[in-house]
């Protein structure tokens, strides 16, 4: 069975960070990993599993730190560190977070 597209969805609401990071992994750089995070479609290049939990509910911004966006997800955060909006070239998630004016609480949904 070939690795479609549809593979690399990411859905922080369903999944833990461990296996969306893994995911990524996986994934790159073909066909990639994809999230929504507040109606703004993004391939994720890089993330990290951060050892604290949120507080936040699963499937939203969680914190935007000086490293990336933090997302909130079924077990813990997952740390977003690399990004590649459409169209454009690859950038930091907190560059991203900066430009698009992010917020904790914003939702982060699977899909593109």
């Amino acid at each position: 069975v070939p690795v479609t597209r549809e593979h690399g969805l990411l859905d922080p609401a369903t999944d833990t960070a461990a296996a969306m990071e893994r995911k990524i992994r996986a994934l790159s750089p073909r066909p990639g990993t994809w999230l929504t995070v507040a109606g703004h479609p993004i391939k994720v290049l890089a993330a990290s599993v951060e050892p604290a939990a949120s507080q936040a509910p699963p499937g939203t911004v969680a914190a935007l730190p000086k490293t990336g966006i933090a997302v909130a997800t079924t077990d813990g955060t997952l740390l977003l560190t690399r990004v590649q909006p459409p169209n454009k070239a690859a950038m930091s998630a907190a560059d991203f977070a900066r430009g698009m004016r992010l917020a904790a609480g914003n939702p982060v949904t699977a899909g593109v």
